[in-house]
């Protein structure tokens, strides 16, 4: 709970700033960008004046700040409402003394039995876990590696959340799989699992890592190496 904590304090600061409801600020910035193109379009008149140009131009940059600084506050304030819930989703029910299932966790941080294919940027959370995880080519949350339409693999096996990386290329031809990140989710204080957990993550690399992995127009894929790295997050 250390880190929720340390997030709560950086982000007082911005309690008192107003935040443009979503349909707002979609507004303001479709405003902004028209304003933009035009502000481009009237700097090329040789009739416009240095002096006018500068004040029109000093006009928008003020403007753009302040609507950035109302997307920062918006976006501060989401990340504090969601890391509120994830504290007390983490909290042991006060009758029965047991915690809730792993499957709220999975459920907050990324929904379960879908792709990066079917879910937006903006209704997952990863960010919770690793910010950099944000930003991947494929994910699959909560679907067994026979089912998964990136990898051809005949296991049953089911990670919680699997993420492939593959490296950014100027080429033509399709870049290389690069990184293999698997999470697993689990219930506070369990008493005893069926599997080690360490154990299931390394399971569940070497059974990935056994398959072929191919682009979402089904050809394959080349991976760099036979020992891509491949990372474990046990939650």
């Amino acid at each position: 709970m250390y880190a929720i904590s340390v997030q709560h304090r950086k982000i007082r600061r911005f309690s008192n700033r107003k935040i443009l409801k979503p349909q707002q600020l979609y507004e303001k910035q479709c405003e902004l960008k028209r304003e933009s193109h035009a502000l481009i379009e009237e700097s090329s008149q040789e009739a416009l004046k240095p002096e006018a140009y500068e004040s029109k131009l000093n006009d928008f940059s003020e403007r753009a700040n302040e609507l950035g600084k109302s997307s920062l506050a918006h976006y501060v304030a989401h990340r504090k409402a969601i890391l509120e819930f994830l504290e007390k989703s983490l909290q042991a029910d006060p009758e029965t003394g047991k915690y809730p299932l792993e499957a709220i966790i999975h459920k907050i941080i990324y929904p379960m039995s879908a792709t990066s294919d079917d879910v937006p940027y903006e209704q997952q959370n990863l960010w919770m876990i690793d910010e950099r995880l944000s930003y991947h080519w494929f994910l699959a949350s909560d679907m067994l590696l026979d089912t998964v339409s990136v990898l051809i693999s005949d296991s049953k096996s089911r990670p919680d959340l699997m993420i492939f990386d593959r490296a950014l290329t100027f080429t033509e031809d399709d870049a290389a799989l690069t990184s293999l990140t698997i999470v697993e989710f689990k219930k506070p204080e369990r008493a005893a699992y069926q599997e080690d957990p360490v154990d299931q993550v390394y399971r569940l690399i070497r059974d990935i890592k056994r398959g072929h992995f191919k682009a979402k127009d089904g050809r394959e894929i080349k991976v760099q190496s036979d020992r891509i790295p491949a990372y474990a997050y046990v939650i």
